[in-house]
């Protein structure tokens, strides 16, 4: 929280400072681990095991963005084999509602460049809303900076494997941890928790159940 001063300074608590230094931290860690996508030549598109990535994701979203540009958008998309519904390519994901922006209003060409930048502040925010949650309980400021800063590069290393589509799951499932110990705290109705809970779901059944089965085991385990 931030005070003011009778000067009319405004003075920034302890928790705050932390806060904004845990952001800085991750910013810049990001830049520094994704700098040859930021900064070099290098996209962030890997020819990972199986191929998806190269062969079904980023195609996909490139034909979504064509599609959307031309008014030819429907429900189901036959570019690969007897076609594939539309709501199964993470369209509902926040963080791919930023890309496909991009694509709309550059063009498709551009949209891969923005990769990196979009995955930088998945990081952040993962991070940060780690830190969030662990000030639930009683953790020194020290000891919630580190575990949210090592919580927050979870996204990174989610890339490998599990592509751009789950990325999002570092970010959702501390949201998911924080909304169910505030409802457990206050004993009553979160309409948070079931407002963060229906966001993952509709970004992707697959990153959801996951999400929620942690949730749900944390939440068995606190009470």
């Amino acid at each position: 929280m931030t005070e003011k001063r009778k000067s009319g300074k405004i003075r920034l608590s302890a928790e705050t400072k932390t806060q904004l230094l845990l952001v800085l931290a991750l910013a810049v860690g990001s830049v520094i681990v994704l700098r040859n996508f930021i900064f070099g030549n290098e996209i962030m598109v890997f020819n990972d095991i199986g191929e998806d990535t190269w062969h079904q994701y980023t195609m996909n979203y490139v034909g979504f963005v064509n599609r959307l540009r031309d008014g030819t958008l429907s429900t189901w998309d036959f570019t690969n084999g007897f076609g594939s519904s539309i709501f199964n390519l993470n369209i509902f994901d926040p963080s791919l509602m930023l890309l496909y922006a991009v694509g709309y209003v550059l063009g498709p060409a551009h949209m891969m460049i923005f990769l990196a930048p979009i995955h930088a502040l998945r990081i952040i925010a993962a991070g940060w809303i780690f830190y969030r949650f662990l000030s639930q309980h009683r953790f020194s400021r020290q000891a919630k900076f580190v575990m949210a800063f090592a919580y927050g590069f979870n996204g990174y290393l989610m890339v490998w494997g599990q592509h751009y589509a789950l990325g999002s799951s570092v970010v959702y499932f501390p949201l998911i941890l924080l909304a169910a110990e505030r409802v457990i705290r206050k004993r009553k109705f979160g309409v948070g928790l079931c407002l963060i809970c229906f966001l993952t779901m509709i970004s992707s059944f697959y990153q959801g159940y996951m999400c929620m089965f942690g949730g749900g085991a944390y939440v068995c385990i606190r009470i």
